[in-house]
């Protein structure tokens, strides 16, 4: 089997999803450890407000330095070459540094006001400990600056093996952080360990394009950049993944709103929420990024759409089940991965609830990530910015409404309402973009995994009624047998999806063992 099979998307899907389960898994056990030594706790609640800004900061560089980098880079490369391609990289890793740097900087003189949005009412002790925190996490925004358009070159040239283990240096370094530094340090071992891992990521990543980097580029080609960096696409792209990033933004404003670790519930029922995503959804949504630039550039629309109707048919059929078992199975989940030390049996209620809700919004939000990737690779910016604006304006008038009376599940199910509207925005928008039909989109692969989902359902909760007890251990046993009779009834079914993984299963085996 040749290595061209991992330039293809479900070969390239395949290296993210081996690395995005360890570092998944990594990532799990980080928010184990934080939940066995801080559980709901108020300081807890401090390190998320306090981190809030820089955190949507971080990730919003990163997809805006992936969605705008990738297709950009792969046109300059197509059309003018290797060398304007390395020009246009210098430049953008050059401007997303010093646009970082800008914002940590604004961000550190300006601390007292930032945290007042959320913190006003904090004793004055717990307000310098949360300044403390936010101005340890703002160094991380120059390193993530950088990161944002080495980690997007690395995709667009389809090493997705070293951009996924970079990742292993975070979170790998804040377990030991905070593992050996929270007896003396408290909370504070949480902000530096983030700092330290971010550092040691930026480090590795280095290695890879320390070739590529000229600081004679940088004056090159002055009249060109402008075409090869069109400032209108850049700022909607920016506006678009800002807006997308406001969520947790709006969640913490209402901090007063919630009851005591409300705030920490949400967090710890997003981290299992967005477990499959990042596992799964966005292994496809990065692989098939490119190739929907290079489709899309190319002008074949008939390759773009079987790569997005095979990414959503791939999409149904494992996030429906998962969906399914969040909202049905959501206590026992929360209480296997947290129950532990100072995360109490409340606290395990209290996230379960949030997790059920969240639940329903997962195949929509999984889909969008694959529609999100499309919208950008046809330009679609103007569209996606007028679709992300109307979203969280729903975002914030549903949890205003909500929050009083059903505080944080108020908050949740805001984002849920707000998540499954952005599909099908999106999905309207491709439609149009691209001339398609409903027909022509995967519905009946939707429609079958719901009615295996709920046929699993069934035969599992009848088997577990008559043959087996309850308990931690058979509440874990009952998700996985779930998951084994959907699996079978498809095979039964002879679902084509489940030919699709076959043959992916096949093609690796040879490709390692050949």
């Amino acid at each position: 089997m040749p290595k061209k099979f991992f330039l293809t998307v479900t070969g390239a899907s395949l290296i993210i999803i081996f690395f995005s389960v360890i570092n998944k898994v990594l990532g799990m056990i980080r928010e184990i450890i934080f939940a066995n030594n801080f559980g709901l706790s108020q300081s807890f609640e401090i390190y998320l407000l306090s981190g809030v800004i820089p955190i949507i900061i971080n990730t919003f560089v990163l997809y805006v330095g992936q969605n705008f980098f990738i297709p950009q880079f792969n046109r300059i490369k197509c059309q003018d070459g290797e060398t304007k391609a390395r020009v246009f990289f210098n430049k953008s890793l050059t401007l997303f540094f010093l646009l970082c740097f800008l914002a940590s900087a604004g961000l550190f003189v300006s601390a007292d006001f930032v945290l007042k949005l959320f913190t006003s009412n904090l004793p004055i002790a717990e307000f310098l400990v949360a300044k403390k925190i936010l101005r340890i996490i703002l160094f991380t925004i120059p390193l993530n600056g950088l990161m944002a358009i080495i980690l997007a070159y690395l995709q667009a040239e389809y090493d997705f093996k070293n951009a996924f283990i970079s990742h292993l240096f975070l979170n790998v370094t804040v377990i030991i952080i905070v593992l050996s530094l929270t007896g003396k340090i408290g909370i504070y071992s949480l902000p530096i360990g983030f700092l330290l891992g971010t550092l040691l990521q930026v480090s590795y990543l280095f290695i890879f394009v320390r070739k590529k980097i000229n600081a004679a580029d940088l004056f090159k080609g002055k009249v060109d950049f402008a075409k090869e960096f069109p400032l209108q696409i850049f700022f909607f792209t920016i506006l678009i993944e800002l807006i997308g990033q406001l969520y947790i933004f709006i969640d913490r404003l209402f901090y007063s709103s919630v009851q005591q670790g409300g705030i920490a519930a949400l967090n710890y029922a997003g981290t299992i929420y967005l477990i499959p995503v990042s596992i799964l959804s966005m292994a496809f949504s990065t692989a098939i990024f490119s190739k929907f630039s290079e489709s899309i550039a190319a002008g074949n629309f008939v390759e773009t759409e079987n790569s997005l109707n095979t990414s959503l048919r791939i999409t149904f059929f494992f996030f429906i089940p998962s969906s399914v078992v969040f909202i049905l199975y959501g206590n026992a989940i929360v209480d296997i991965f947290y129950h532990r030390g100072a995360f109490t049996g409340n606290d395990v209620v209290i996230t379960a609830e949030v997790l059920k809700i969240y639940g329903f919004s997962l195949v929509f939000f999984s889909a969008y990530a694959i529609i999100n990737k499309l919208l950008f690779g046809i330009a679609a910016v103007k569209q996606l910015l007028l679709s992300s604006t109307i979203v969280i304006i729903v975002k914030i008038v549903v949890s205003y409404f909500l929050v009083t009376k059903y505080y944080q599940n108020g908050l949740a199910a805001a984002s849920t309402i707000s998540y499954v509207l952005y599909f099908f925005l999106g999905i309207g928008i491709v439609i149009k973009k691209l001339n398609l039909t409903i027909t022509k989109l995967p519905v009946r692969d939707f429609v079958l995994a719901l009615l295996n989902s709920g046929l699993s359902f069934l035969v599992v909760e009848v088997l577990f009624h008559y043959f087996f007890p309850s308990g931690k251990m058979f509440s874990l046993i009952k998700i996985f047998l779930f998951f084994a009779v959907y699996f079978s009834n498809a095979l039964v079914l002879k679902d084509e999806t489940m030919n699709i993984a076959e043959e992916l299963f096949i093609k690796t085996r040879k490709y390692f063992y050949k």
